[in-house]
């Protein structure tokens, strides 16, 4: 599908232009160039080659339309009127070859070409139908070859006397949706002659595509090149952020082409609202739905800086209008959505950035890219991922003597964007078709986007003096899904980790629970051990949330102190000794401390452990087993409480890279949330077993440490000692099955 005429946005911008006397190009003629040797190719033909060489079996730039005619087909009459066409529109019959290795175009003086005719009259109704498809679908997809020609192909299939199908298929290199337009028009004069026995009269073309190639070049070089590029790198010379439009599926990693197709239709009443906007806001209705679409876009991919691709026509010339040709041009629309501006604010600013994005249109895309280098990705194209057009709203767009003539669709279209949004208004109403990729979404997800958009057009309509950001995107099929808001929700609860690693105990006490080098702990020591410390705790006086400061490295020792101060009805801090004593001191401090454990040796007396809490208890860091401890008051506290579901479990500091290290308390029913969702989504067993990599420091060892041994699994933990090297092969020497790692070192 392609944009058959100048939009209205773009027709109201060239009116206003002739009016004052402006133009965006050279009033000089073009010349016409000689034809004793190949020409350069446009920007826009370039692309398109280049494109072709990469993929030479893609249908994503082909055009084709299909029509279904009744009534008495005069076959002469049709095939002349063809070959009138191709002999008078010399982009018809061009070919391409490379000289010194830069692709340029042949003209040909004669290429042949046929109708092709498939007889289908034999068949049922039925059979045709399916036949009809069968062909039409091979048809499409059909690769052309640019160094042969013909770059076009025309078919009848004959359904009955005075039923035919017309298929044509045209590569874009050679033309566009204009062009179609005057193919069209021109078919219709040479076979009303020529069925009523005349000559055709068509006026003379002034000069063909590759006059026009050849000035392109020309033309846009120097001061007039850098005066349009000056508009487009300043709207784009910022990072343009990628469209993150949530997907069903992952994004291919070279885009695909294959599309699918959803349509929609706007009531008269919206329509019609939409008119009146417009009007007051002196825009078209064509900028009033992209500023819509652009809200839409904003809404579902989260962000306020939104890029659309949109159509220009690059017919800027009168000579140039009634040729065949890739003319068009793609004009990049860059939207800044925040601040929360009405509607009405909004739209006045998509209609300065249309009439300026018109008036710098010379700069065709291709050199735009050339030139600003944006970020480049084989799995998306440069600066936009979404593309907004309107097309006209005809039903078919030529007429033949003695035929109804009717437009069809049979195949599926191709997509080269993420989505393309088609609009036509037609009679009083618009009607619209959103192609997407088939390979990023699926149909449901692009039902339920239009069908926002729609919505989104209402409310603009009732109320365009409103916020954008009030306007609801919740229809009236998503209300049913969504939960209600008032509802009380079930919380879910999971088993504590002492809780999970208590229950492995008795069910598996003889499976090694931690291992680190030669040195094992079953599960039922580590619960036993853990106990020990708890009840120490309580003899110490641990209260209820307490706060207990676990200094050690990654250890036997270090589990058991954290199981234990848990059991305890305690709230565990590790502190790593590697970091610095002022460091240590700020989280003990701010975290209000009241009982300190040391894995490993009796703490001698250093700048760390000033202002230390009590120390309560000295643990082995390679058995978990207590080897010393604080006095206990001779009246033993009672035995182990119970846990808290939502009582704190941890604390654990920020880097405080933006400042002063902040506390960030953790619960036992969080953690317990998110372990059971890791052991769910990685399927975690028994039978795994876990490397420890991760730093005391951080909280993502509560992960490393307890996902397995809440899954009956075996955690195995590094010796300090050894290098990156050594740990990764000792990784091997224990059958890891599980790891995690950051990417610097994945």
């Amino acid at each position: 599908m392609s944009s058959q005429v100048r939009t209205d946005a773009q027709q109201r911008w060239l009116q206003q232009r002739l009016k004052n006397g402006a133009q965006t190009s050279s009033s000089t003629p073009i010349p016409t160039q000689p034809r004793h040797s190949p020409l350069p190719l446009s920007f826009a033909q370039q692309r398109l080659w280049f494109l072709a060489q990469l993929e030479p079996e893609s249908s994503a730039y082909f055009m084709s339309s299909t029509f279904h005619l009744r009534g008495a087909l005069r076959l002469p009459a049709l095939e002349g009127s063809l070959q009138l066409l191709v002999q008078r529109h010399e982009a018809l019959r061009t070919t391409f070859v490379v000289e010194r290795d830069v692709p340029m175009q042949v003209m040909q003086s004669e290429l042949p070409w046929s109708l092709s005719m498939i007889d289908l009259q034999q068949l049922t109704a039925a059979e045709q139908s399916q036949e009809v498809d069968r062909i039409l679908n091979e048809e499409a997809h059909q690769p052309f070859v640019l160094t042969l020609g013909p770059l076009f192909r025309f078919m009848i299939l004959n359904l009955g006397a005075e039923e035919h199908i017309f298929r044509l298929t045209l590569h874009h290199i050679i033309s566009d949706g204009w062009s179609m337009s005057v193919f069209f028009r021109e078919l219709t004069t040479a076979y009303t002659a020529l069925v009523a026995e005349q000559s055709p009269l068509l006026p003379a073309l002034p000069i063909q595509y590759a006059d026009y190639a050849v000035w392109q070049r020309e033309y846009l070089q120097g001061a007039q090149l850098e005066r349009q590029l000056a508009y487009w790198r300043e709207q784009l010379q910022q990072p343009v952020p990628t469209l993150s439009l949530p997907t069903d599926y992952p994004r291919p990693v070279i885009q695909t082409f294959r599309g699918a197709m959803v349509h929609c239709t706007l009531p008269p009443s919206v329509t019609e609202g939409l008119k009146v906007i417009s009007q007051q806001a002196q825009c078209t209705l064509f900028m009033t739905l992209l500023a819509a679409f652009q809200i839409l876009l904003q809404r579902l991919a989260g962000q306020d800086d939104v890029c659309v691709g949109i159509p220009s026509a690059g017919r800027t010339r009168q000579e140039i209008e009634p040729i065949m040709g890739f003319f068009i041009n793609t004009l990049v629309i860059r939207a800044n959505l925040a601040d929360k501006p009405t509607f009405k604010e909004l739209l006045d600013q998509v209609r300065r950035k249309c009439l300026d994005a018109y008036t710098h249109q010379d700069v065709p895309f291709e050199k735009l890219v050339e030139v600003l280098q944006p970020a480049r990705d084989l799995n998306r194209p440069p600066f936009f991922q979404v593309f907004f057009n309107m097309i006209p709203g005809k039903t078919s767009p030529f007429t033949l003597p003695g035929l109804t003539v009717t437009s069809i669709s049979k195949e599926t279209p191709d997509s080269k964007f993420d989505l393309t949004v088609y609009l036509n208004e037609d009679k009083e109403q618009l009607n619209g078709a959103m192609v997407y990729n088939a390979a990023l979404f699926r149909a449901e997800r692009i039902e339920a986007l239009v069908a926002q958009y729609q919505q989104l057009l209402e409310h603009i309509v009732a109320s365009p003096d409103q916020s954008i950001q009030r306007y609801s995107l919740v229809t009236a099929e998503s209300s049913g899904i969504l939960p209600d808001a008032n509802q009380s929700l079930d919380i879910p609860r999971f088993d504590s980790v002492p809780a999970r690693i208590r229950a492995w105990a008795m069910r598996t006490p003889d499976h090694v629970a931690v291992r680190r080098g030669s040195m094992a702990l079953r599960y039922d020591d580590l619960l036993s051990r853990s106990e020990a410390c708890a009840r120490a705790l309580r003899q110490q006086g641990l209260g209820q949330g307490d706060v207990i400061a676990i200094r050690g490295a990654r250890s036997i020792g270090l589990i058991t102190a954290m199981v234990g101060g848990w059991l305890a009805g305690g709230v565990v801090m590790p502190l790593d000794p590697k970091l610095p004593d002022f460091r240590q001191t700020l989280m003990r401090q701010s975290s209000r401390a009241t009982f300190f454990i040391e894995i490993g040796n009796h703490p001698t007396q250093d700048p760390s452990t000033e202002d230390l809490p009590p120390l309560c208890l000295v643990i082995d860091p390679s058995t978990g087993v207590i080897t010393s401890s604080s006095p206990v008051p001779d009246e033993e506290k009672g035995g182990l409480p119970s846990i808290a579901e939502e009582g704190p479990a941890y604390v654990f500091f920020t880097s405080g890279t933006t400042g002063v290290p902040k506390g960030i308390l953790g619960s036992h029913q969080a953690l317990a949330h998110f372990l059971a969702w890791q052991r769910e989504t990685f399927a975690i067993s028994p039978q795994d077993r876990v490397a420890h990599f991760t730093s005391v420091s951080f909280d993502a060892m509560l992960r490393d440490l307890f996902l397995p041994l809440t899954s009956g699994a075996t955690v195995c933990l590094p010796l300090e000692e050894a290098n990156g090297i050594e740990q990764f092969t000792g990784m091997a020497a224990e059958q890891i099955t599980v790891v995690h790692l950051v990417p610097s070192i994945a």
